[in-house]
């Protein structure tokens, strides 16, 4: 071997002569990761160049040094090796280079076709795989023993005049090969096929999650927010709450569109167990609005909210920060005596719209809403809900319970000022309002496998025009897109259950 990286999934190794082997391990606590000797069960995936000639070179040397010593023999005890973030494959086939690039705990290929170069000649085959497909994401999927190991989607990108052009391209199978097809690309000019263009972790010295993710309408700027239990998160001195205000406290922090720089850090708590789950950016104003959940009975800023004080257990909350990060404008608690969580939110130039989870069988403002009741059970079922609040966060408008007698919640939300639907999860085999739905019933098993549901609402939260139940699947799951904008006074909810890590990465454009 001549380089290697460790990884998320295990260890990739570079063969002198160009190979890429894959050495991967099952993760940690999943049912069949310990043999009966207690071994960890381990897998091999093998790529080889087809037709191509590589000589590996690492680039881009860093500071670090490396020294292993494998018991006494000093054949096996190396010092002072050296470490790069690339190594370059050279020209692999006329006119494509190729090079692999390390990011976090993570690495890329990348190939580059430069004018005149024949992009149907990169072929890649895949050893040691059971199965090779191109998934209905577009992501190149290899079966192996320890399950189906994904490689991403690829994008590709020409530069003209200094600004990033998208470039059509996705896998192209043969028997046991990938390869890429290109389309809509400039012949005279470079193609970058995968370019990552940067990565950066972001966090302190204990547990660090991001939940939520937006980008500012004007200045591209990167909004994080998640809960944080290190006192030493990076960027909060000048925010809006400089200390962490007692076990989890949400965080939201502001980087630069390129991930270089951090720009702002804030905390923003209560001294018990608080966390940000949704994000999103004022369409005019520019400020910042988080949605969370909180057992807090001191969450800052919100003296003048619609709703002043917990009403008990887990409420949620809403907040409103300047687009700087140093201001908390207002907040509110939003919730009744059970437990609830504001999972989604989404302001318009007159209303901040959130959703979410409750299981309060009096949560505020539903009276003149179109469920006025609770329809699940204090002691088991939750409902979703939607709440209207003036974007002062000084008002509730309006509330809704959502749901039947089971469980139901709505955890996120793409919003128009006048139209919209919202989707969901359900268990519960009477959701109201599928009579005439494109679905009218429920096929999930009401105990562990839940349906979508669709529902339209009209903007005032005050009816439900129709609701369906498009399609049944396993607990954790939901919607995968919201659907269409049609006409109306309308509001849209969906689904949209995310991967959490702490590792920002933008990939061109």
């Amino acid at each position: 071997m001549a380089y290697y990286a460790q990884t998320f999934a295990g260890t990739v190794f570079v063969t002198r002569g160009g190979a890429i082997v894959y050495s991967l391990s099952e993760a940690k606590g999943s049912a069949s990761a310990q043999l009966s000797s207690g071994k960890r069960l381990g897998w091999s995936l093998t790529e080889t160049l087809v037709g191509g000639s590589a000589s590996p070179i690492g680039s881009e040397r860093t500071s670090t040094g490396v020294s292993y010593f494998l018991g006494n023999d000093p054949s096996r005890c190396k010092s002072g090796l050296e470490t790069f973030e690339s190594v370059s494959l050279g020209e692999v086939w006329p006119g494509i280079s190729l090079a692999l690039r390390a990011h976090g705990r993570n690495v890329e290929k990348v190939f580059i076709v430069e004018p005149g170069g024949d992009s149907s000649r990169i072929r890649v085959r895949v050893d040691g795989g059971r199965s090779l497909r191109v998934n209905a994401s577009g992501a190149l999927a290899v079966g192996t023993g320890l399950g189906e190991v994904t490689f991403t989607p690829p994008l590709a990108v020409q530069e003209r005049l200094g600004v990033k052009h998208p470039v059509g391209v996705a896998y192209e199978l043969r028997g046991k090969e990938y390869g890429f097809r290109l389309s809509d690309y400039d012949p005279m000019l470079p193609v970058l096929i995968d370019p990552l263009q940067q990565a950066t972790y972001l966090g302190g010295s204990d547990d660090d999650v991001a939940f939520a993710l937006a980008i500012h309408p004007t200045s591209g700027d990167v909004y994080v927010a998640g809960l944080t239990a290190s006192t030493d998160f990076p960027g909060t001195t000048g925010g809006a709450q400089t200390t962490n205000g007692g076990g989890n406290d949400p965080f939201i922090a502001r980087l630069n569109a390129a991930l270089t720089t951090l720009t702002q850090a804030t905390y923003l708590g209560g001294s018990s167990g608080d966390a940000a789950s949704a994000l999103a950016i004022h369409p005019t104003s520019g400020d910042v609005y988080v949605a969370g959940f909180t057992t807090s009975t001191n969450f800052p800023g919100t003296t003048g909210g619609a709703q002043t004080t917990n009403g008990g257990g887990i409420d949620g909350f809403v907040a409103r920060l300047n687009a700087a990060l140093t201001t908390l404008t207002q907040a509110t608690y939003l919730g009744g005596s059970g437990g609830d969580y504001a999972l989604a939110i989404h302001p318009t130039s007159e209303n901040v719209y959130v959703a979410g989870q409750t299981f309060s069988a009096n949560f505020p403002g539903t009276i003149g809403g179109a469920q006025a009741t609770f329809g699940g059970s204090v002691n088991g079922g939750s409902n979703a809900f939607v709440a209207r609040l003036n974007t002062a966060l000084t008002t509730l408008s309006q509330a809704t319970y959502l749901g039947g007698s089971v469980g139901d919640l709505a955890d996120a939300m793409a919003v128009q000022p006048t139209s919209g639907d919202v989707a969901g999860q359900t268990l519960s085999a009477n959701f109201p309002g599928t009579t005439g739905g494109a679905q009218a019933t429920f096929v999930g098993s009401g105990e562990d496998v839940t349906d979508a549901f669709v529902a339209r609402l009209t903007a005032d939260l005050a009816a439900v025009s129709t609701t369906s139940t498009p399609t049944n699947t396993p607990t954790g799951s939901g919607a995968a897109s919201v659907p269409t904008l049609l006409p109306g006074p309308f509001l849209f909810l969906a689904l949209a259950l995310a991967s959490v890590a702490l590792l920002l990465m933008r990939k061109s454009p």
